[in-house]
């Protein structure tokens, strides 16, 4: 029994003799750990490099967007994209007004056919003359966003909104406020006035243009033939 014991003390002694490291740690663990040190530095370090990329490709990306909105009114052809837009709006709405004339004949045919009263025929024509005025009210909207858009693009200025008389008139029809005729007419021969100088401006440099190019074409061909 003794002998037992003296071999259990034994074995507790050897066992406290065992290195764990400072925590605790088995010496197997603590060098795996040592060797992926590098390899965790170094994908900390490509990710910190794709993320600086990542920001300057935006920064980029933003300068260059801020420099292509700041100088697009001065293209001759910038204002493109919303002249087709606007066109397209314009025969959208035009189908509509089309299709509300076509469908008051339609109807005001069936109901003298059919004997209707006067006063039927009233209410018909009422309710189709309603929907003609608000698509006009909808075009003269159109018209209206469009051309103050791209006198504002231009930097040409808008008569002030004044309630009583003046540039602007209500809308007959719903709530909007809009441009007299005879302002709008004045705003539209001031927009077209200003995009034919920009326009000539950008021409004049054509020539110049070509001149560079011509002297790098031949410049490049010079360059060849003494390569040959």
């Amino acid at each position: 029994m003794e002998l037992a014991t003296d071999q259990w003390d034994q074995g507790l002694d050897n066992d406290a003799g065992l290195h764990w490291g400072p925590e605790g740690a088995q010496p197997g663990v603590e060098e795996e750990g040592e060797r992926m040190q590098p390899y965790r530095a170094a994908a900390e370090g490509v990710h910190d490099m794709l993320k600086k990329a990542g920001n300057t490709a935006m920064a980029v990306r933003n300068f260059v967007a801020g420099i292509f909105r700041r100088w697009a009114t001065y293209l001759p052809f910038a204002s493109a994209v919303e002249s087709l837009r606007f066109w397209l709006k314009q025969k959208e709405i035009q189908a509509w007004m089309d299709s509300i004339a076509e469908s008051y004949h339609q109807e005001m045919g069936k109901a003298r056919l059919a004997g209707a009263s006067r006063d039927e025929q009233e209410e018909i024509a009422n309710r189709h003359h309603f929907d003609q005025k608000w698509a006009e009210d909808e075009l003269q909207k159109q018209y209206h966003s469009y051309y103050v858009h791209a006198a504002n693009r231009l930097r040409i200025p808008v008569p002030p909104f004044q309630d009583n008389g003046g540039a602007w008139m209500e809308s007959s029809i719903g709530h909007g406020w809009y441009l007299t005729p005879e302002v709008m007419e004045a705003l539209r021969a001031e927009i077209r006035a200003e995009r034919k100088a920009r326009r000539d401006e950008w021409l004049a440099w054509i020539p110049l243009l070509a001149l560079v190019v011509s002297i790098i074409s031949a410049l490049t061909a010079l360059v060849v033939v003494w390569k040959n």
